[in-house]
């Protein structure tokens, strides 16, 4: 009988799996099942096999023009994508309301055609005529939004769109003077210059922070609290990064026994 030959074959832990039809293509001679190989040899090839498919890598390799062009697409933040779709909206209803209303029609394809002459002059229309809901005048900061959402729709469909906030952009000149003229007008009749002052803390309320002990020496805690709360007070910070900024050399101790500042 003759002797049985033994092929011992080394497989690297790290080796990919290889598919045994395409063991069979490129040797006649090799088992095309896995019930024909060593089953050691099969069980590793089954699992390295069983390992790509389920990680993911044999993915597909080619991609089609509109799947490049998603990964090309720029992210833009929620929020962005928001402000610009309410910026369009605005603009819009403006549009809407001002073609029912006067002789002279806006462009329906003013954004996206983007002839610098005409933008120049319906923006300014829109500049002066946009108003709220409620009818009431938007606040210069506001105006100055709605402009930016505008221009992120416009470079949206045109990477090549001028800035037609820039003020070195001459091709807007009248728009810029404009949107000047407007802003000091609303400021000068209160619109949009109202702002939101904290209210300060009166003596007695003052005086319950330390005897309920959250401003105090008794307590490292208690001690920082009551070193925030009188830089505060006596330097009129106004935020954690003036605070943060705040440095040991500001302060100097005068011969009268008071600090001071500087």
């Amino acid at each position: 009988m003759a002797e049985e030959t033994v092929t011992t074959v080394s497989i690297p832990v790290n080796a990919p799996a290889v598919p045994l039809s395409f063991i069979s293509e490129r040797d006649e001679n090799r088992p095309t099942s896995l019930s024909m190989i060593d089953p050691k040899i099969a069980y590793i090839l089954k699992k390295k096999e069983d390992e790509i498919q389920n990680s993911g890598h044999n993915s597909k390799r080619f991609y089609s023009v509109t799947e490049l062009n998603q990964l090309e697409c720029k992210f833009v933040p929620p929020k962005t994508q928001a402000s610009t779709k309410w910026a369009t909206t605005v603009f819009e209803n403006w549009v809407t309301h001002h073609n029912i209303n006067e002789v002279e029609k806006c462009p329906l394809d003013l954004l996206t055609d983007q002839e610098p002459t005409a933008l120049n002059y319906w923006l300014k229309r829109f500049a002066v005529e946009a108003r709220k809901t409620n009818g009431e005048l938007y606040p210069p900061k506001t105006l100055y939004l709605l402009f930016s959402g505008l221009l992120r729709y416009m470079r949206s469909k045109n990477p090549e769109c001028p800035n037609i906030l820039l003020k070195d952009c001459h091709l807007f000149d009248g728009l810029h003077n404009t949107l000047g003229g407007l802003f000091r007008k609303l400021r000068s009749e209160g619109v949009g210059s109202s702002s939101k002052n904290a209210e300060p803390f009166t003596k007695e309320e003052e005086n319950t922070l330390w005897k309920d002990g959250i401003m105090g020496t008794h307590s490292p805690q208690s001690l920082l609290n009551a070193i925030f709360f009188y830089n505060g007070k006596g330097c009129c910070l106004r935020g954690g990064e003036e605070h943060q900024n705040l440095k040991l050399s500001q302060f100097r101790k005068i011969e009268n026994g008071y600090i001071h500042i500087h």
